[in-house]
C-alpha cells in the first residue's frame, strides 16, 4: 500500500521533472498551436462582428441627425444628444423611419425621446 505522502512525492516529481519534457513534445506543441489558432479565429470573428455593429450604429446616428437637420432643424441639438445615447441599432432604425414620415415637429420630438428610454 502506498501512503498519501508517497503519492504526493511521486506527483510532485512527475509535475516538475517531466513537465518540460511533456511541454516540448510534438503532440502537446500541436495541440497548443491548434488552441491558439482557434482562439485567434474566434477573437477575430467576434471583433469583426462588434466592429460591424458599431459602424452600423454610427451610420444610423448620422442618418437620424441628417433627417432631423433637413426636416426639423430646431431639434438638431436634441437629435445629436439622443442619437449618441441610443442603446440599439433597432431603436435608431425605428426612430429614423418615424422621422421620415413625421407630420410635425411635435411627433419628431417624441420620436427622439424614445432613444433616451
Amino acid at each position: 500500500m502506498v501512503t498519501a505522502e508517497e503519492k504526493g512525492k511521486v506527483r510532485y516529481v512527475m509535475m516538475n521533472e517531466y513537465r518540460t519534457w511533456l511541454d516540448e513534445s510534438y503532440f502537446v506543441q500541436q495541440r497548443m498551436a491548434e488552441g491558439r489558432a482557434e482562439g485567434e479565429a474566434k477573437g477575430r470573428a467576434e471583433g469583426e462582428a462588434k466592429g460591424r455593429e458599431e459602424g452600423l450604429a454610427e451610420g444610423l446616428q448620422e442618418a437620424v441627425m441628417t433627417a432631423v437637420e433637413l426636416r426639423f432643424p430646431t431639434l438638431l441639438d436634441l437629435a445629436q444628444e439622443r442619437a449618441r445615447k441610443a442603446k440599439t441599432t433597432e431603436a435608431l432604425r425605428l426612430v429614423l423611419t418615424g422621422l421620415k414620415t413625421a407630420p410635425n415637429e411635435e411627433v419628431a420630438y417624441h420620436l427622439l425621446n424614445l432613444l433616451a428610454a
